[in-house]
């Protein structure tokens, strides 16, 4: 009988078997039966208890009864592979056992023990992997103490990172807040210096007897160390604070609007310097402690109660105490219904203004203090008499709100701003140095600050000899 003859054979009987079920009939040929064919399907598990194919230099079967052992055996030939017909005496046997799918007998050959085996272990794996996985399904206490104290030190790094950068950004925007309002005073004062007037012109020395022509003016440019003698008072503004510079300029600033508004190019006396003190702008409905600070005030006297022409007629020799009072009247701090000076700058703490002529640098350097009357009549006459330096260098330090706040100190001036600026300030010539030193003493203390600089060129100086 041919191995064709076997195979229809084996399927004929075993369709006659009533507890076979199915029965797929695909023909498959595999390498490891040396190309022999034979029966397969997929394999699924049996209900037999167990079932051992094993093969050596000869196949045995060995099967098992669920329940208790079943002494079969059926030798098979030990070449690698079975035949169809080498089978069929076992198939009666199947009969007694439990149900079994056709395909897992046939399987049986080579596969039936990897198929088992294979699938055994898959279920054990599976197995083993579900249990750690509910095994493992909840943290452990060190875990969660560990868990814990990473988070906690991840919200105190986030914490001191949050309050460092509040703090910066605090600091950036006092720091501009204050330096912005300081920016905006320089611009006020170097903007308005530049628009002063003498309005010189040539005439006699003497109407009666002339004998010369000197240059004359009504007008007063006067820069002087503040808190110095100047006439027989002081000069407005807070001892070593710098300068304070004074004149006049078509502001056309009036406190009578309906009677004088119409003068477009009237004269006002402005002036600035430093003064030390609480904050006199404040709404009277504001309570609270006041703000002593330095501040750049503005001297802005309206046109109706402009005093030169008054005080100094070019035809009258004034005494010296007269010759300042159209700006120290109106600067004082002892007469404050007649005050017309303002603040335009918090934390000012020092101001320089010094005279600069470009052609002739050493004509200004002995001082910062700069009068246009001085020596007007002499012979010959001063150059600087009744004209307009050509050049103002202007030099302005501030410092931000904090470290004010910081230094606040009541009535009295802080201690640490007072001793970086004394024995200061005094020579042009060390202007540079005196700065670097300031700086440095500011710097020592942790105190922020800001140095503005600038040239301003006087539009009406007509330098002449």
């Amino acid at each position: 009988m041919g191995t064709k003859d076997c195979m229809k054979a084996a399927v004929a009987y075993l369709q006659r078997i009533p507890f076979l079920i199915h029965w797929p009939k695909t023909f498959r040929t595999s390498p490891i039966f040396n190309t022999q064919a034979y029966f397969h399907t997929d394999p699924f598990e049996a209900t037999i208890a167990s079932l051992t194919f094993q093969v050596h230099r000869g196949a045995r079967l060995t099967s098992i009864q669920p329940g208790r052992p079943l002494n079969h055996f059926i030798s098979l030939p030990g070449s690698r592979h079975c035949s169809f017909a080498s089978l069929l005496p076992f198939l009666p046997f199947c009969r007694r056992l439990s149900a079994i799918a056709p395909s897992m007998i046939f399987s049986i050959q080579y596969l039936c023990r990897w198929t088992l085996m294979q699938r055994r272990r898959r279920v054990l794996r599976g197995a083993r992997r579900q249990s750690c996985s509910c095994a493992r399904g909840a943290f452990t206490l060190v875990e969660l103490m560990v868990a814990t104290a990473i988070v906690a030190l991840m919200l105190s790094l986030l914490i001191m990172t949050m309050g460092q950068l509040s703090d910066v950004w605090r600091k950036s925007s006092a720091k501009i807040e204050s330096f912005q309002n300081a920016r905006l005073a320089f611009d006020l004062l170097t903007r308005n210096m530049s628009q002063a007037t003498l309005n010189t012109y040539l005439d006699y020395d003497n109407k009666e007897t002339p004998t010369r022509y000197l240059r004359h003016s009504e007008l007063q440019f006067v820069c002087a160390r503040a808190g110095m003698p100047l006439g027989t008072g002081t000069a407005p503004g807070v001892a070593a604070s710098g300068t304070s510079v004074f004149f006049q300029a078509p502001c056309a600033y009036t406190a009578q609007a309906t009677t004088y508004g119409g003068l477009d190019q009237g004269l006002n006396a402005v002036g600035y310097f430093i003064e030390f003190g609480p904050d006199t702008t404040r709404p009277t409905h504001v309570t609270g402690a006041e703000r002593y600070r330095y501040r750049l005030m503005q001297l802005m006297v309206p046109v109706e109660k402009n005093k030169i022409y008054s005080l100094y007629p070019p035809e009258t020799s004034l005494a010296e105490s007269a010759r300042y009072e159209w700006f120290q009247d109106f600067a004082s701090l002892t007469a404050p219904a007649e005050r017309c000076a303002h603040p335009v700058g918090d934390n000012i703490i020092l101001l320089l203004v010094q005279p600069l002529d470009p052609a002739q640098p050493a004509l200004f350097t002995g001082s910062y203090d700069y009068n246009s009357r001085a020596n007007a009549t002499s012979n010959p006459q001063d150059v600087k008499a009744n004209q307009l330096p050509p050049v103002m260098a202007v030099t302005m330090v501030a410092i931000d709100e904090t470290s004010a706040a910081r230094l606040a100190n009541g009535a009295t001036p802080p201690a640490v701003i007072t001793e970086a600026l004394t024995s200061r300030f005094t020579n042009p010539a060390q202007l540079e140095t005196d700065l670097k030193d300031l700086e440095a003493a500011l710097v020592e203390k942790q105190i922020n600050f800001r140095t503005f600089r600038t040239f301003v060129p006087m539009r009406e100086s007509k330098w002449t000899k």
